[in-house]
């Protein structure tokens, strides 16, 4: 009998103890079988197979397909798949011992509050992540990637958004005054725009300007989900990369231009921007909320209060430009022309502010063409995924099926 036999049959004896008729494993049933390599009763598959015996059978199941292989009148083919199952479970194993150790390794660490305590979470972000296990950092990552971290994020309720009344009438609903949840103050001491422009009247083309930075305005508000005065300067770039008017200094002379002009922006560069279709037309309504602001009484409140937030915006961004073109002390540097950019754009709102405190109600004649354009393209886009969805349903798929040869060479 060999060595190993003798130290499981050892080991059987202490577990099996006084009493022989019960199972050495459960210790709660009845033993029926005996372990033919260490003589150890057990009660069923269950036990035998229970961690306590492991060793045991896998040993012997192991002794046992080598006598098979040794006796067995199998090729080599066969003799050879067996072997590559056995090396399969082998490698199982092996990966459920490197899951256990990398549980061990979290019983070891602190739990994850005890770690993070002192921290800001905003303010401290390297530490944050610094204090991370391996394993919690790839898990981040990995719901970074996938879209389930995106999930936990609550979406921004713009402020100009108005809840749908219950049971209120149209007719009474228009007199409502909606106040608009965290709305903007209006910035103060807006000069008239008359007296700007001494000598001329202000273009009736500005109205179009308007939709084109109201539009560029919830689109960036949205972006960056509410948070756009957190990040001052990415958020003041993205403004002026998306709006024409600001950010190239450009003039609008139609509404649909306004418009088009925005989303010309947004498929220049749609992996920066990654908005989907449908999102971008629904922006559209943002700008006729915007424009019919809070109702009769204040009907313009939305639009101050809009270009004032702009205004707030741009001014910090330029601060924020500023700041780092100090420290970075080159006057080469890339971001000076980002700091004239912020600053003819700032004087740009402030001109518009001026002209809407003044003409602004003539902004609102625009709101029955917004929404004409915005039934237009929501319309549109209802066809096509209409029609592609018939298209995928008669190819079975989101491609067609390559077509076979009209003309196939008989070999």
């Amino acid at each position: 009998m060999s060595a190993s036999s003798n130290e499981h049959k050892q080991c059987a004896s202490k577990l099996v103890g006084t009493d022989s008729k019960a199972c050495s494993i459960c210790v709660g049933q009845e033993a029926r079988y005996t372990c033919p390599r260490c003589n150890i009763p057990y009660c069923s598959l269950a036990c035998y197979r229970h961690e306590k015996h492991g060793s045991c059978s896998e040993a012997f199941y192991k002794d046992w397909v080598i006598d098979e292989l040794s006796h067995s009148s199998a090729g080599k083919e066969d003799r050879e798949k067996i072997l590559e199952i056995l090396q399969r479970e082998q490698e199982a194993r092996d990966e459920d011992d490197v899951d256990s150790d990398d549980d061990e390794e979290d019983a070891d660490n602190p739990d994850l509050a005890e770690r993070l305590e002192g921290l800001d979470l905003d303010a401290d972000a390297g530490d944050v992540w610094r204090r991370l296990t391996e394993k919690e950092k790839q898990e981040f990552s990995h719901m970074l990637e996938d879209g389930r971290l995106a999930n936990l994020v609550e979406v921004w309720t713009p402020w100009w958004v108005k809840d749908k009344p219950s049971s209120e009438t149209e007719e009474e609903v228009g007199t409502v005054e909606h106040a608009g949840k965290n709305q903007p103050q209006i910035l103060r001491d807006i000069p008239d725009i008359n007296i700007l422009l001494k000598k001329s009247k202000p273009s009736s083309d500005l109205r179009f300007c308007l939709v084109n930075v109201l539009y560029s305005y919830a689109f960036i508000t949205r972006l960056h989900n509410g948070d756009h005065l957190e990040s001052p300067l990415e958020s003041a770039q993205d403004l002026l990369s998306m709006s024409a008017v600001l950010g190239q200094g450009s003039n609008c002379t139609s509404t649909c231009e306004a418009l088009h002009m925005c989303t010309h922006s947004i498929q220049q560069n749609p992996s920066k921007w990654n908005m989907n279709q449908e999102m971008i037309v629904d922006i559209i309504e943002d700008v006729v909320q915007l424009l019919s602001g809070p109702g009769v009484v204040s009907p313009l409140s939305y639009v101050m209060s809009a270009l004032s937030d702009v205004t707030v915006l741009l001014k910090a961004g330029y601060k924020a430009c500023q700041k780092e073109l100090k420290v970075s002390g080159s006057k080469d540097a890339p971001l000076r022309p980002v700091k004239k950019g912020l600053f003819m754009a700032e004087k740009k709102v402030e001109f518009l502010l001026s002209w809407a405190h003044r003409y602004g109600m003539a902004a609102r004649d625009l709101i029955p063409e917004l929404r004409l354009e915005f039934e237009l393209q929501r319309t549109a886009i209802t066809s096509v995924n209409e029609t592609k969805k018939q298209f995928e349903t008669a190819w079975g798929g989101k491609r067609p099926q390559p077509s076979k040869p009209l003309i196939q060479e008989i070999s």
